[in-house]
């Protein structure tokens, strides 16, 4: 949790250890943490959610369910997602289990766009 003055911010960011177990423990993880979300923004209207996706493995079609499913899961809340996924995608360092420090920098970048205010805003 960030503390943000008077609104805080809580980000998601690492739930691919769960990816060796059945979906079914996946989806389980997932409805509960979408259920404490709900009763945080129930709480705290103004807190920003932040989770962060998956990025490809090798194992990539499980991955694709895996994304479906957080995406699906958190569909009609008020969250942000940064879009791991893309980003790795996107560049041009070839793809691996763990992004390459350019790929964090720009994943940070967006989380920072997400809770840290403007410059004279």
């Amino acid at each position: 949790m960030i503390n943000r003055g008077s609104q805080h911010c809580c980000r998601f960011w690492n739930l691919g250890s769960l990816w060796f177990f059945p979906i079914e423990v996946y989806i389980r993880r997932l409805q509960r943490i979408r259920s404490a979300v709900v009763r945080l923004l129930d709480r705290a209207p103004k807190t920003v959610i932040i989770i962060r996706t998956a990025n490809p493995k090798a194992f990539d079609w499980f991955s694709v369910q895996c994304d479906k499913v957080l995406r699906a899961i958190f569909k009609g809340l008020n969250v942000h997602l940064i879009d791991a996924w893309e980003m790795v995608l996107a560049h041009h360092l070839p793809n691996s289990l763990h992004p390459q420090p350019p790929i964090i920098k720009n994943m940070m970048d967006v989380l920072f766009s997400y809770t840290c205010p403007q410059k004279g805003g």
